[in-house]
């Protein structure tokens, strides 16, 4: 029998008497509550109710509510168009994954699509249908049957075929890399098509990382070959700027003073030398060459300008300064914002220590990468 429970409210007088006749026929209640004088709740299995109502006497009863496993029943009874829906769309889902729905043929610049999708519906693999094959026996006849065919493989992702063509007569490739992450990332779901990876959904990734090694295959002939990393990649990736910010801190500053030295130069020749010794203790240097003419007579100027610097001592005024610097970080993490990326939300956080304030930017977007 399934447990079903009600939720019951009594008004009248007298109210504890009859709650204590009930306890004393081991009638168990739950969750008892008075939110008045004359009112009273709670909770009672309905195999009890019949007892209940025989003995409640004056007092009124009301079945508020009423759960349990029969109530969840009923409720999918009473929703039966919804409970056979659902359970339909998940066998279909389930039936229609067994099907092949997609064919998609990659890797092949001069054989045609078509010839490669004969060579399929040949060996007996068809559009729309459920298709049992072995991988290996169907490379080799792909292999065998498809002129110009060097290496050749198949994978069955749900509902889409794919095979992954390496021509003969296409120009071999020297060095196939792995394809590595250009961002530090987070995998939030990938197809590959073509290569050896060890990926999953959640995995964090830096920049650098490996993800899809080449794939190693034999042709036709014995020769080894690898075929290129093929695939996409969706992934959530975040770009990060850091600015810290002294409390105190001593800056250089010109005071104005200057040293001059210089001379003039036609061709190798020096002459009107003005040289100056630079006396200054604390310094700037910045010398340039001045091209007077460079025609004729092939003239220039070249001087050395000494700048006196001198130091001082400052205190920072974060708050003066806050918006300034989140503005800059915010410039140098959108700088990285390409077309392919979608940005999701940024976010800033301030921390402060005992001698500097530290501000990071840090951004989230999205994106498909496809490795191709």
């Amino acid at each position: 029998m399934i447990a079903n429970y009600s939720k019951i409210t009594l008004t009248g007088l007298n109210l504890e008497n009859f709650i204590n006749y009930i306890k004393e026929a081991n009638i168990p209640l739950y969750s008892v509550q008075r939110p008045e004088y004359n009112v009273m709740t709670f909770v009672v299995n309905k195999k009890y109710m019949p007892f209940v109502r025989e003995h409640i006497g004056k007092i009124e009863l009301v079945e508020e509510d009423y759960f349990g496993l029969g109530r969840l029943a009923k409720t999918m009874l009473s929703r039966i168009g919804l409970v056979i829906g659902i359970i339909l769309a998940i066998t279909a889902t389930i039936i229609v994954n067994k099907f092949t729905l997609h064919i998609n043929v990659v890797g092949n610049e001069t054989i045609p699509t078509a010839t490669i999708i004969t060579a399929l519906n040949n060996y007996g693999i068809h559009l729309g249908t459920i298709n049992h094959f072995n991988q290996d026996d169907l490379c080799e006849y792909l292999t065998n049957n498809v002129e110009n065919i060097s290496l050749v493989s198949v994978k069955q992702i749900g509902t889409s075929l794919i095979v992954n063509i390496k021509e003969k007569s296409a120009v071999l490739d020297k060095d196939i890399q792995a394809f590595r992450s250009n961002y530090n990332m987070q995998i939030v779901d990938y197809q590959i098509f073509a290569g050896v990876h060890n990926l999953h959904k959640g995995q964090l990734v830096k920049i650098g990382d490996i993800l899809v090694m080449p794939e190693n295959t034999v042709g036709q002939n014995g020769e080894a070959g690898e075929v290129a990393p093929k695939g996409t990649i969706d992934a959530i990736v975040w770009f990060a700027a850091t600015y810290t910010m002294p409390k105190v801190e001593t800056i250089a500053y010109r005071t104005g003073n200057k040293i001059i030295s210089s001379y003039y130069m036609l061709n190798d020749y020096k002459f009107l030398e003005n040289a100056v010794t630079n006396t200054f203790e604390l310094f700037e240097e910045e010398s340039m060459d001045i091209i007077i003419s460079n025609y004729l007579i092939p003239l220039r100027l070249h001087k050395t300008i000494y700048y006196e610097m001198a130091s001082k001592t400052i205190e920072n005024d974060f708050s003066n300064l806050k918006d300034k610097i989140i503005a800059n970080l915010h410039d140098i993490v959108y700088n990285n914002v390409t077309s392919n990326l979608s940005v999701q939300d940024d976010r800033v956080d301030v921390i402060e220590t005992s001698d500097s304030v530290i501000v990071n930017y840090y951004l989230q977007c999205s994106t498909v990468i496809n490795i191709e």
